[in-house]
């Protein structure tokens, strides 16, 4: 039995899926079903009922999901106070100002903060959620040590590169691919992929409106709409404009999987693959007081991330 085992068994238990799961730990659903018949081989019990509906648990999987919780828990804490006792700086004291425009904000970024003020008893990190479009330049002025955002791949390299400063770092999390969402029903889900050239055709036929989700920097060559109905960060806005006003919204995949899925949207695939990356900005400047801790921070928030995110 493997840790990740674990996770994607729990995973599916949560989701009542093997589908929904499979793309959120970057795999297929057919190693996802492997690697859980192999949980059910090695203790020779059945764990989950499998149908066309989805995945419940047998009785024995009942007691297994108990225990695995338990056993990750348990794994989890054990990596926090190993990393504090290996970890030389675990000392560290100081103050972050980290600012947040990712998909993964309300999911992902309180338990990493409250795990890494318990590594790091003497850190204060201030978290602000911040508009997509904003949050660049709060780094680039000197607002914020760290950046954490979903933004499209060119968009942050060309911001970046124009920049010009030598002490902004760029570490990709994860690449994503974009997708459009729209209501159930609603006419563009007779397309099974959308290209540049589908979308066009059809909002300049329909009148149809667009708009966008974490999507930071979506003027890139397949999606040049300055006149979109709205660029926020706010999932209940994009679904309320989906729902009343028949808009389609183009988002991140993981967005999509995370904010809008579940709601029973739907979402159709642009074609495009690693066009939008979930990454960390920050400052790597010796000359910061704060350079020992942005270190730590940075290296903390990455393991913990692919560990959840990237098995």
């Amino acid at each position: 039995m493997h840790i990740e085992q674990l996770k994607y068994f729990l995973s599916v238990v949560e989701h009542g899926s093997v589908n929904s799961v499979a793309d959120t730990f970057f795999m297929t659903p057919q190693a996802i079903n492997a690697s859980l018949r192999k949980l059910e081989a090695e203790f020779d019990s059945p764990l989950l009922i499998r149908s066309k509906k989805g995945v419940t648990l047998t009785p024995q999987g009942m007691i297994f999901a108990e225990w695995a919780k338990n056993l990750l828990n348990q794994y989890e804490k054990m990596q926090l106070v190993l990393t504090a006792y290996n970890n030389e700086s675990s000392t560290l004291s100081g103050t972050l100002s980290v600012f947040s425009a990712s998909v993964f904000t309300d999911t992902f970024l309180p338990s990493m903060v409250r795990n890494f003020t318990q590594l790091f008893p003497n850190t204060t990190l201030k978290i602000m959620t911040v508009n997509a479009n904003e949050i660049l330049t709060h780094l680039f002025n000197g607002y914020c040590h760290v950046a954490f955002l979903s933004a499209g791949r060119n968009y942050l390299t060309h911001a970046i590169e124009a920049h010009e400063e030598q002490n902004i770092k760029v570490l990709e999390l994860a690449s994503d691919t974009p997708v459009f969402c729209t209501k159930p029903g609603h006419p563009f889900t007779q397309y099974a992929n959308v290209s540049y050239l589908t979308l066009s055709e059809y909002i300049q036929n329909s009148n149809n409106p667009v708009s966008f989700y974490h999507v930071l920097g979506t003027n890139s060559e397949w999606i040049a709409y300055p006149n979109a109905i709205s660029d926020s960060d706010s999932a209940e806005l994009h679904k309320k404009l989906m729902l009343e006003n028949n808009v389609i919204t183009c988002m991140p995949k993981l967005a999509y999987q995370h904010s809008f899925q579940n709601d029973g949207f739907t979402a159709i695939s642009t074609g495009e693959p690693n066009t939008f990356i979930h990454a960390i900005v920050y400052r790597d400047d010796d000359t910061l007081q704060e350079h020992a801790l942005i270190q730590q921070f940075v290296h903390t928030l990455t393991q913990q991330f692919r560990a959840r995110y990237k098995n």
